[in-house]
């Protein structure tokens, strides 16, 4: 009990000294769903290797007539999130069935939306996370707790957490909130091929709250997919999205930040895209302090670029 409420009081102390994340701007809100009872479910691990059942949508014939294309557009039937809310990873640490007990809903809610503060302690990371992964005993209809998990752990950094939360889902993401916080969880766990093909199956209804986002990712995907990137049949991973990388940066206009802690309100494509092209060596090798990067700013360089692997992980109390 003392625990849970410390966390809840470290949070809200936070929040009076740090920017909303970068979801607040766009306010996304979840849509109305249909509440389904729903027991306890505890998946199994991830294992190796393993690809998001969902990237595109089960069961399209290959060829459509006329009658058929034009009633091939049903209205988005969304998961009810009731039935995700108690989704809890057998494979990493969470507490207790009963660490949320005397704590409504919506301070749960409330938890998971104030903005993190930037944790440089092993302990309070570790608890924080562990907190967030811990599903409620209680879910309703008004509380979309499941796509606020998500977008909390991609929120921290914690990017593969929050793709196996997402992945488990094998129908439409309850909220565009999740479906944002997916795509970018998979942005920050290396998987941007499997992010791009995410981004073309989700249904335009998942994309309104954040349409400059939704924009700037279907811009980068094509030009991944497209003849600019891939110069050779030979070409490795690597070279296709540092040249995808480019070309987007020039499509977009952007421009490396002059101020590091800048970078936190990059969104993940641009940023990454900055990294891969090298646009930021300059800016973060200068003996910038790296511990005014957000977490999650700060975990997506790290994989986009390799460089400062220790020094981010001590930052990160990862070592």
């Amino acid at each position: 009990m003392i625990l849970r409420y410390s966390l809840l009081l470290l949070s809200a102390s936070a929040a009076l000294s740090l920017a909303p994340v970068a979801y607040a701007a766009d306010d996304p809100k979840a849509p109305d769903v249909a509440p389904t009872p729903s027991d306890t479910v505890t998946v199994p691990e991830i294992g190796v290797g393993q690809t998001h059942f969902r990237v595109m949508p089960p069961k399209i014939k290959p060829v459509q007539t006329g009658e058929e294309i034009a009633g091939a557009a049903p209205a988005l039937k969304l998961t009810p999130h009731t039935t995700l809310d108690k989704l809890t990873l057998t494979d990493r640490p969470s507490f207790d069935a009963d660490f949320w007990d005397g704590t409504d809903i919506e301070g749960i809610s409330a938890f998971l939306q104030l903005p993190s503060p930037t944790l440089r302690s092993p302990s309070l990371r570790a608890l924080t996370t562990k907190a967030v992964l811990t599903p409620a005993a209680d879910t309703d209809e008004d509380h979309d707790v499941y796509s606020l998990r998500i977008a909390k752990l991609t929120e921290l950094g914690d990017f593969s957490a929050a793709l196996a939360l997402y992945k488990f889902n094998e129908q439409s993401p309850p909220s565009p909130l999740a479906a944002r916080a997916g795509v970018e969880a998979m942005f920050g766990q290396g998987e941007t091929g499997v992010a791009c093909l995410e981004q073309k199956a989700l249904d335009k209804a998942l994309k309104t709250d954040t349409p400059a986002f939704w924009e700037a990712l279907d811009t980068f995907c094509q030009t991944l997919l497209g003849p600019a990137a891939t110069q050779s049949v030979d070409m490795d991973e690597n070279a296709r999205l540092q040249n995808a990388a480019r070309v987007f940066l020039t499509a977009m206009n952007v421009q490396p930040p002059a101020i590091i802690a800048d970078l936190n309100g990059i969104p993940l494509p641009q940023l990454m895209a900055l990294a891969r092209t090298g646009k930021l060596n300059d800016l973060v090798n200068k003996g910038a302090d790296l511990s005014v990067l957000h977490d999650k700013t700060l975990k997506a360089l790290v994989m986009a670029t390799g460089e400062s692997r220790a020094m981010a992980g001590r930052l990160l109390g990862e070592s």
